[in-house]
């Protein structure tokens, strides 16, 4: 029984989110549903660790991991991709809905308090990328589209929103 959720976040692993995401692909090109992906995370994460340390850096990870649990909807899923990136698919739903979703995201994260238990009042940021599915196209794509809009959106100042380019 390999591990599904990621114990911190609660949200899939990697490899279970790939692979809901590549059958949820199939099923977008089958019956012409729109899809997106957002990919998302947390601004300047290594200072997080760093100043106030690996405790406050999971909870950071963990927080943010359930404001996307709750934010989704129920035909979504997320997953943590890597250490403070996440992934969503964001199913039956088009580029410019997936950037509301994002967006909704973006605005929340600041929310989160982090060493609320303590003297500590830590706030986080987040950059998200976000790219629609186009015909024909396969996860690694897509995903590649997400991910340098994500790039786009640490490259302009970060706790911001970019959309895939039209090419």
């Amino acid at each position: 029984q390999t591990m599904v959720t990621d114990p911190l976040t609660g949200l899939l692993t990697r490899r279970a989110f790939e692979e809901e995401v590549n059958e949820a692909i199939l099923r977008s090109h089958e019956k012409q549903t729109p899809l997106s992906m957002i990919v998302g995370d947390i601004d300047h994460f290594k200072n997080v660790n760093d100043i106030w340390g690996h405790q406050i850096g999971d909870v950071a990870i963990s927080e943010f991991g359930q404001l996307i649990n709750r934010t989704i909807r129920s035909g979504d899923f997320a997953g943590r991709i890597g250490g403070e990136e996440f992934c969503i698919l964001v199913y039956d739903c088009d580029e410019s809905g997936a950037v509301r979703l994002a967006e909704r995201l973006r605005t929340e994260t600041p929310n989160i308090r982090l060493g609320a238990d303590t003297t500590l009042d830590v706030r986080i940021s987040a950059s998200f990328g976000v790219a629609g599915l186009r015909p024909g196209e396969g996860y690694k794509s897509l995903f590649a589209r997400a991910d340098s809009s994500l790039y786009e959106a640490k490259q302009n100042g970060r706790n911001r929103v970019e959309r895939s380019k039209k090419s």
